[in-house]
């Protein structure tokens, strides 16, 4: 997964209002970006033909349960984007090169 992929869709999520069904869509249309589309699913007990209509346009849900949504995929990228940035933190840590020790000194 991009990080900078991860950035925009949670900027989208962030800045969707709940009542325009295209950017719903749009939103829906790109959870594959969190990997989490079964535990969307399971978070809203939707079953995957809901999911797909919802995807190519036939129905949507209605804004208040569109809120709710936007706040648990807006918490799910954040998660995300800080397990990403902690795993290069510790990928960049250990690439550092560890000084030798000085000659001479015990221990």
């Amino acid at each position: 997964m991009q990080t900078q992929s991860l950035r925009e869709f949670a900027a989208r999520v962030a800045a969707a209002s709940a009542a325009d069904d295209r950017a719903f869509r749009q939103i829906i249309g790109d959870l594959g970006l969190l990997a989490a589309e079964r535990e969307f699913t399971r978070a809203f007990d939707l079953d995957d033909w809901t999911l797909r209509r919802w995807r190519e346009g036939v129905g949507v849900p209605a804004p208040a349960l569109r809120r709710s949504m936007y706040r648990w995929l807006g918490d799910r990228a954040r998660a995300e984007l800080a397990r990403l940035a902690e795993a290069d933190a510790g990928a960049a840590a250990a690439t550092q090169p560890v000084a030798a020790k000085p000659q001479g000194l015990p221990g």
